[in-house]
């Protein structure tokens, strides 16, 4: 099999294989059955139905309650991720240009990146506050690490030979950087944004339950606190889905970017 085909493999959409559309169809519906008949034998207060969660989500739709809090970790994920990936990508630009910044820099970087964000939590909490700007300096903090080792890795492993022959040609730092170094840190770069979109959607949840009860993650802890585990089950499934769907956004950006890189 070339490599050709074995990107379109890779690259096939669920929707247009339908031996892998109907494997995952039929499992959804196993895991469906079993949870109605799971719920059916135990008490409706701690293990809901689907029904009751289906309810409780719509009950939340009308009462608005579900869309202010997806809207407020919508918000909040978007600014600290959109954060996280500008600054990690220009840091990582810049300490790539230099071995003896990233002999420094990627050891303090790897050793923040080992660190649980919420053990940062009460820290941020004395630095920021409790508001929006605690909780975007979480998902920030969840986000730009990552951002910044894999686009220093991938600027840094640019090829010095197409480096050299596009000096020979007088090529200047702007078009190296835009014909040279950036198609080749490509798959480093994406590789980053997935591992943050991933991190930071559980970051905004950390805060938003230890901040301020805010968004998806404030709805979360309080319906717990209440016993209305239907709702909390909602919202869980909300974040479950909108976490799919950023996952495939970003693939088929990368899917994207890999075409522009493969004309460069």
């Amino acid at each position: 099999m070339t490599d050709g085909s074995l990107r379109t493999v890779a690259g096939r959409s669920l929707w247009r294989d339908p031996a892998t559309l109907a494997g995952a169809a039929g499992l959804f519906v196993a895991l469906l059955l079993i949870w109605w008949w799971f719920s059916a034998s135990v008490s409706p207060l701690l293990y809901p139905s689907p029904a009751a969660v289906v309810n409780a989500f719509f009950e939340m739709l009308v009462t608005g309650e579900l869309w202010r809090a997806t809207m407020s970790t919508a918000l909040t994920f978007s600014i600290g991720l959109g954060l996280g990936v500008i600054v990690g990508i220009s840091a990582g630009l810049l300490v790539a240009e230099s071995p003896l910044a990233g002999s420094i820099v990627n050891p303090i970087a790897t050793a923040v990146y080992a660190i649980p964000v919420i053990v940062m939590v009460p820290l941020i909490i004395i630095w920021f506050g409790v508001d929006v700007f605690g909780r975007i300096f979480v998902v920030f903090l969840g986000t730009v690490i990552p951002m910044y080792l894999n686009s220093e890795a991938g600027f840094r492993s640019a090829r010095r030979d197409l480096v050299e022959v596009a000096r020979s040609f007088g090529a200047g730092r702007t078009t190296l950087l835009r014909e040279v170094v950036i198609p080749g840190a490509v798959p480093f770069i994406m590789t980053g944004l997935k591992i943050s979109v991933g991190r930071a959607l559980g970051s905004v949840v950390v805060a938003e339950i230890f901040l301020d009860l805010s968004g998806l993650g404030g709805l979360i802890q309080t319906s717990v606190g209440l016993l209305r585990v239907d709702k909390m089950i909602a919202a869980t499934l909300v974040l479950a889905i909108a976490g799919a769907l950023l996952m495939y956004a970003t693939t088929r950006l990368e899917e994207r970017f890999d075409a522009w890189r493969s004309a460069h």
